[in-house]
């Protein structure tokens, strides 16, 4: 019976402690910290094994009852930290690490979006969140005046916000990706009682607007467009390259753009008459395969 208690009060101390601010999550391609807490007399059977989409080094520092390591994951996911003493699991591991890839995104063109606010109109900003790794995109608007409401919708392929400037002055846009702010952020931009000097008599429809399908031509029409070859229009993918395009113009001030996108993801559409930009432009449009 001496034997028993004694076999189950050593087992009961085979147990670790894990802290640190990895644990919150962290960027890809940055150095994580962890400091894995522990009660052994003899912590030299212990052992990690860091598993996820790549195979990070640690690199482990020892004091007493603890050890501190340091790791850089190279691609985005989740990653498991398993303690290990003489080969067997301890209590409580493993301990997951979320990692998160911000890098990739056209941050230009999130901060030309929205310099291009108007005040009292809806705007609305998509951004791919694909390559991101596991997480959801959270925003927070700070007005002249206090926080603003900014609506979130996150599906497996995009993130799209929703706000309105409700009154003149400047703006605070705060983004987090799984609770990781974004390079950058906060986006700040300015909202005047002033005509911000765009094209405002052009109006713009089509699916184009709102959807662009991977491989198939792509329609946005703008009415009222003046005689002339003034008209300008650029997509951008996330990663600025540039998609085919084609102006057709038509009769009574009618022009249809056509556009091809090469990949799934968000692309920007920017649209000009000599030089100006219209007034609901630049804009996002997320991409996908038909289906």
């Amino acid at each position: 019976k001496q034997w028993y208690q004694r076999r189950v009060r050593a087992r009961l101390n085979l147990e670790c402690s894990c802290s640190g601010a990895s644990l919150e999550g962290m960027l890809v391609k940055e150095m994580g910290h962890l400091v894995v807490s522990y009660n052994l007399a003899n912590p030299r059977g212990i052992s990690y094994d860091m598993t996820g989409p790549s195979k990070p080094t640690l690199q482990i520092s020892r004091r007493d009852n603890s050890d501190t390591l340091n790791f850089t994951p190279r691609k985005p996911g989740v990653y498991r930290l398993a303690v290990n003493y003489n080969g067997e699991l301890l209590p409580r591991s493993p301990f997951t690490v979320h990692v998160v890839d911000l890098q990739h995104f056209n941050l230009r063109a999130l901060q030309e979006c929205l310099n291009t606010v108007q005040l009292g109109k809806e705007v609305l900003l998509t951004l791919d969140t694909t390559k991101c790794g596991p997480g959801e995109l959270k925003a927070e608007l700070e007005g002249p005046m206090m926080m603003e409401r900014v609506n979130v919708s996150n599906t497996p392929r995009t993130a799209q916000l929703k706000f309105v400037a409700e009154k003149p002055g400047y703006y605070k846009l705060y983004l987090f990706y799984a609770n990781i702010p974004f390079p950058s952020s906060p986006f700040k931009f300015n909202v005047s009682r002033k005509s911000s000097g765009k094209v405002t008599t052009m109006a713009l429809d089509g699916e184009g607007l709102k959807i662009a399908y991977v491989g198939k031509p792509n329609y946005i029409y703008v009415s009222n467009v003046p005689k002339g070859t003034g008209l300008q229009v650029e997509v951008l993918s996330s990663g600025k390259d540039k998609q085919e395009v084609k102006v057709l113009t038509g009769t009574s001030g009618m022009s249809t753009i056509e556009y091809y996108v090469n990949s799934p993801g968000v692309y920007t559409v920017y649209i000009t008459w000599e030089g100006r930009d219209l007034a609901t432009t630049p804009f996002t449009v997320p991409a996908t395969y038909y289906e």
